[in-house]
């Protein structure tokens, strides 16, 4: 057997596993970089904040849908050059004493900082907040401070509200 003819046979078997260990390496690759749970996502840092303030976090069609156990559940996505933070109660009729439910929504934007209630015209009541430009962990952290605060206002008219919510 000429050198040629060895060295070929003895590297020939090594070039096969190569060849199938970059397959397997790269097929590997491109299915972990493909998974949703690893995709990169504008989200991430604000899924991360939210885990940190004690949420449970996902994606939803409309953003990031948060839930906490002892704080209103809330929807955070990217809007108009900033980050709306929105939550919802299922509303009543929306005929049922307008002036009186809008009242109490008056009432309680007067008290807030950073967020507003509105009554739909399907009567659902909504609180949402906008943040300008994108996150930044200083800034949201601020601003989610600001948002629980104008929560706890929510909490305390509770009694006003029951009427024209749904249980």
């Amino acid at each position: 057997m000429k050198q040629d003819e060895w060295t070929e046979a003895m590297i020939a078997p090594l070039r096969t596993v190569l060849i199938w260990h970059c397959i397997v390496f790269f097929a590997a690759m491109a299915m972990w970089a493909s998974s949703p749970a690893r995709a990169d996502s504008a989200y991430d840092p604000i899924i991360a904040h939210l885990d940190f303030l004690g949420y449970q976090s996902d994606v939803v069609d409309q953003g990031v849908r948060a839930r906490h156990s002892s704080k209103l559940h809330i929807v955070v996505s990217y809007q108009k050059g900033g980050i709306l933070v929105q939550t919802a109660f299922p509303g009543k009729s929306p005929e049922q004493d307008v002036p009186k439910r809008h009242a109490v929504a008056n009432g309680v934007n007067l008290r807030t900082q950073v967020a507003r209630a509105v009554w739909t015209t399907e009567g659902h009541l909504f609180m949402s907040a906008w943040m300008p430009g994108l996150y930044d962990k200083t800034r949201f952290a601020l601003f989610m401070e600001a948002w629980e605060r104008d929560s706890q206002v929510l909490r305390d008219v509770a009694s006003d509200l029951k009427p024209y919510l749904k249980e």
